[in-house]
């Protein structure tokens, strides 16, 4: 048994640490015609045309072979520089807008700095393995790291994760910096992320006042993503005060916090956080969906309502004020 699994896990390194450009998913990060549909993804030109600033540019792809966000660091001739956070499109949903924001001259320098060998190739040193022993190394992140200056070559390269590149190094410096440029990002609790890519990801989720909506992103914690087990969670962010109009029909106070438990007992129905729109300091809406799940297997007949909460400040932290949960339509994919 142990053997077998010992096997399994050998057979399962699909990316041998040797071969710097293959993601998870079997694609060539290094292709040419690969690298153009991810510039394409997040609506990237090649970094030739900007021959008349400095740039450095990230791709991070992560172990199962998704785009997650390109980052930008551009000083522009007679521009001040400037740190953007790209995010790649996915079919069915909305364009998301890049992030950006002015960098200052020690934010620039340190850019410079922690580029200036991302795409040089080291040797690793040689480890003494046991002849029983197996190194296996999945679900690697891979990067592709980019630089131009005026009068000079562009720089690039490709590598994962299984070999401690210097581009690895780069590209996390590069999304800590990112998030630190950021006031709303910097606010975001850090537990709440997988990593910097997925905090810069929930950065893109908020607008209006963002630094309103980075609290209630904190506040809400648990409460962004429900399964069909979870409706009664609504109690522990809402007071006895709570509006809920489902579908037409309206709560108040314990009846709405019954109406929304018994809306997920069904065992087919999630919630979904989308957007927070910060409306003041005090103040913010969240719009999001709630999707209900059909019977066939393709998807095809299951269905979302959109879902918007007010969540008002309550002494140290907010509390959803009120839900409104509008009529089901169908979802039209198969798969929220």
């Amino acid at each position: 048994m142990l053997m077998s699994l010992i096997a399994a896990m050998a057979l399962a390194a699909v990316v041998p640490m040797k071969d710097t450009c293959r993601d998870d998913d079997g694609n060539n990060r290094c292709s040419t015609a690969v690298q153009k549909k991810m510039r394409a993804a997040y609506r990237l030109s090649p970094i030739e045309s900007y021959a008349k600033a400095q740039v450095r540019r990230i791709f991070f792809v992560d172990g199962y072979g998704n785009d997650t966000v390109a980052l930008e660091f551009v000083r522009a001739a007679g521009r001040d520089p400037v740190v953007r956070a790209h995010f790649p499109i996915v079919p069915g949903e909305p364009d998301v807008s890049p992030l950006e924001k002015e960098l200052t001259l020690s934010q620039w320098s340190d850019v410079l700095a922690l580029s200036r060998d991302f795409d040089k190739q080291f040797i690793q040193p040689k480890i003494n393995e046991d002849a029983d022993s197996i190194s296996v190394c999945i679900h690697s992140w891979v990067y592709w790291g980019e630089a131009i200056d005026p009068g000079k070559k562009p720089r690039s390269v490709v590598d994962n994760a299984c070999n401690d590149p210097p581009v690895e190094t780069f590209a996390w410096q590069a999304a800590k910096m990112a998030i630190a440029a950021f006031p709303h990002c910097d606010l975001l609790d850090r537990t709440l992320g997988r990593n910097e890519t997925a905090l810069l990801a929930s950065c893109s989720l908020l607008a209006g006042d963002r630094l309103a909506a980075a609290r209630v992103f904190n506040d809400s914690k648990g409460f962004r993503f429900l399964d069909d087990k979870e409706g009664g969670k609504l109690a522990e962010f809402s007071d006895y005060e709570m509006k809920l109009d489902l579908q037409g029909t309206t709560y108040a106070g314990k009846d709405a916090l019954a109406a929304w438990d018994s809306f997920f007992a069904d065992g087919k129905t999630y919630y979904f956080w989308d957007e927070a729109l910060g409306l003041n300091a005090e103040t913010v809406k969240v719009a999001g969906r709630v999707v209900r799940r059909g019977t066939k297997d393709d998807g095809s007949d299951n269905q979302r309502a959109d879902v918007t909460m007010t969540w008002e400040e309550d002494g140290s932290q907010f509390e959803i004020a009120s839900i409104t949960v509008g009529a089901f339509r169908p979802y039209r994919e198969s798969t929220p």
